[in-house]
């Protein structure tokens, strides 16, 4: 081996467009916050699809924040996964792992921060108390 030719590839830059897709994720949270809030309704699919963003990647790279400004308008992914939280839909499987919808649940009605409602499979339904009630 030559003593002159490096003995590992140098490192690559940055992927390009990485800087574009998080200035266009930044856009579209804040654009999305603008927006009046909607009332959703997640049944265990949807709620998985939400909760896989929760991954360090997707959140790094600005995709979670594309995932809801396009699908959640008016809310932010601290205020859905908090939902997801106090309604117990969600549990942690391990460090690194983003978090997965609980089997029992069948949907999560969201209406506002402090106001939800969750159906798990077996009937039962766990209410929030909104705000002034």
């Amino acid at each position: 081996m030559d003593h002159t030719t490096p003995r590992h590839a140098p490192m690559q830059p940055a992927m390009p467009g990485r800087r574009a897709l998080l200035e266009g994720a930044e856009a579209a949270r804040r654009a999305s916050e603008a927006l009046p809030r909607g009332n959703h309704v997640l049944d265990r699919e949807r709620l998985e699809a939400l909760l896989r963003h929760g991954h360090c990647i997707p959140v790094t790279s600005g995709r979670t924040a594309l995932h809801v400004a396009e699908h959640y308008p008016g809310w932010t992914w601290n205020e859905l996964i908090g939902i997801a939280r106090d309604a117990a839909a969600m549990v942690r499987e391990g460090a690194g792992s983003p978090p997965r919808a609980r089997l029992d649940v069948e949907r999560l009605e969201i209406r506002g921060p402090r106001d939800w409602t969750l159906v798990r499979t077996d009937g039962t339904v766990v209410t929030s108390t909104p705000a002034g009630s």
